[in-house]
């Protein structure tokens, strides 16, 4: 499995684990609207990535999938924080 593909299947499980949460049931609507906000940003980076092949330039595709794995670091510890929000005794969030 090249870089490129390793980094297309690990966003659309991340899509996919969003779209499993966007299920639940979220006391706040501000819960929803972020989980949608996460979803349109790694659909962008997808969308990027999908424009790549084996053709394409190494350097940009390493630079497409680090900035996809960045992203990817940023944004996990939000779904955590999503996913208790289900929660309205938990006063933290």
């Amino acid at each position: 499995m090249t870089p490129l593909d390793y980094s297309r299947k690990r966003l659309r499980e991340f899509l996919g684990e969003v779209e499993r949460m966007r299920g639940l049931e979220f006391p706040y609507e501000h819960s929803k609207r972020a989980l949608l906000e996460i979803e349109s940003v790694f659909r962008q980076h997808l969308d990027c990535l999908s424009q790549l092949d084996d053709k394409s330039d190494a350097a940009t595709v390493e630079a497409a999938c680090e900035t996809e794995l960045t992203a990817l670091r940023e944004y996990l510890p939000f779904l955590g924080l999503i996913i208790r929000s289900t929660n309205v005794r938990n006063a933290f969030e």
